[in-house]
């Protein structure tokens, strides 16, 4: 257990006096009586009896409780040590259950330090820490940068888990293909699982497992050139987050005071179940985009592989330097290009545009439609100088007509 000065624990002195319990009128057990001379570290017989009272009344996991005494109390004891120290207190009991006066007890003292359960305000004890397995150490670290492209430390939510290993990762996904990609986890994936625990590992992969089967399948059944529903699958992977985190709550106990607020454009990882949550969502997240640009990529090829005489396909390879720039989005094309587009239904006009563009229809329609307009004022124009010239030459003629006159 950690040894902590209690000068320096943040409760307030008031708060260790016996006047909260003075009160009620139900017989409740002394403190020092409940304590039995079980003592965290550093803390007296209050703070060991409030200890014990959030890990069988609340309902909270071991991890929320932790947090919950930093936060409140400044009192820094790891979800480890507090799960520990409730196994070492109920084995001193020969782990005999509360009577009715040490429930009262507990449940007005998660009360007068503000724990705020509902099974405390229902009288009604939750889940028992000794009821729950042993918490892992929590691997995330305090702060976690989201930016992908970020090669910075702190984008490192787990040993060997950062932007970099990430777009190592997304790499290795994108040369499977779509026909061989699969549901099982890749090597970064089990890596990093490996280091939350058994049982929140083991929640994680079967969601993952059944979110990707989902997305495959809805890719296997979707129509010809029609591309993957990127929102819809993404606020599937979110209800797949909110259930695992509903599962370690019934394995682990309830997460009452988590939470991911931004500073300084970092995450501030909370809790274990924060940690849990982010690393679940990218997993989502980068399977999803993956999955999105090979569907992507395979259209381009169907497209590609339709003749079309109004325009020419072109291999990047084949193009001349000078025109790598397409005149729409006013970008050179770039190493994932691989099909370029060239317009020939109008024998002056050989634009080269890149693929992207060509598939974004009303950006592409626009262009030609503003070319076309072009070249019908350019035909306009042309006419209208005829239609001039011819007239100047027929006011010519009638007066060679006329002089022919005179002189005759």
């Amino acid at each position: 257990m950690s040894s902590i000065d209690p000068s320096v624990s943040g409760i307030h002195p008031e708060w260790l006096k016996l006047q909260d319990f003075q009160d009620d009128k139900r017989p409740v057990s002394a403190l020092v009586k409940f304590a039995n001379n079980q003592h965290v570290d550093g803390h007296n017989s209050k703070l060991t009896t409030l200890i014990i009272a959030l890990c069988n009344v609340t309902g909270w996991s071991a991890d929320s409780i932790s947090l919950k005494l930093r936060l409140q109390f400044d009192v820094h004891l790891t979800a480890q040590d507090i799960w520990d120290f409730n196994k070492q207190f109920m084995a001193a009991r020969d782990n005999r259950d509360f009577d009715e006066a040490e429930m009262r007890l507990m449940v007005i003292m998660g009360r007068t330090a503000r724990a705020y359960s509902v099974t405390v305000f229902r009288d009604r004890p939750g889940k028992r820490i000794q009821h729950t397995p042993r918490p892992v150490v929590n691997p995330f670290p305090r702060h976690w940068n989201p930016n992908p492209r970020d090669l910075a430390p702190s984008t490192q939510l787990l040993p060997g888990y950062s932007a970099v290993e990430r777009q190592a990762h997304v790499k290795e996904m994108e040369a499977l293909g779509l026909d061989k990609f699969h549901t099982k986890l890749f090597p970064l994936e089990e890596k990093a699982l490996e280091q939350i625990g058994q049982q929140p590992a083991f929640i994680i992969t079967g969601l993952l497992r059944r979110w990707f089967t989902e997305v495959l399948d809805a890719v296997r059944l979707l129509p010809p050139e029609h591309p993957l529903d990127i929102a819809f699958h993404d606020q599937r992977s979110a209800q797949y987050t909110q259930t695992m985190l509903n599962n370690l709550q019934k394995v682990f106990g309830s997460h009452e005071f988590t939470g991911i607020p931004y500073a300084d454009g970092l995450i501030k990882i909370s809790s274990f179940a924060d940690g849990c949550r982010i690393l679940m969502d990218t997993f989502f997240e980068d399977r999803l985009r993956v999955i999105a640009y090979l569907r992507d990529l395979q259209i381009r090829q169907q497209l590609a592989s339709k003749p079309n005489p109004f325009f020419s396909r072109l291999d990047i390879k084949d193009i001349a330097d000078d025109d790598k720039e397409c005149p729409i989005c006013r970008e050179e094309f770039g190493d994932n290009d691989t099909v370029a587009i060239r317009l020939d239904f109008v024998n002056c006009f050989k634009e080269i545009l890149c693929f992207d563009c060509h598939l974004s229809y009303p950006l592409g329609a626009c262009y030609i439609l503003s070319s076309l307009m072009c070249l019908i004022i350019a035909g306009i124009y042309i006419l209208s100088s005829l239609h001039f010239a011819v007239a100047q030459m027929l006011v010519v003629a009638q007066e060679l007509l006329s002089l022919n006159r005179v002189l005759a």
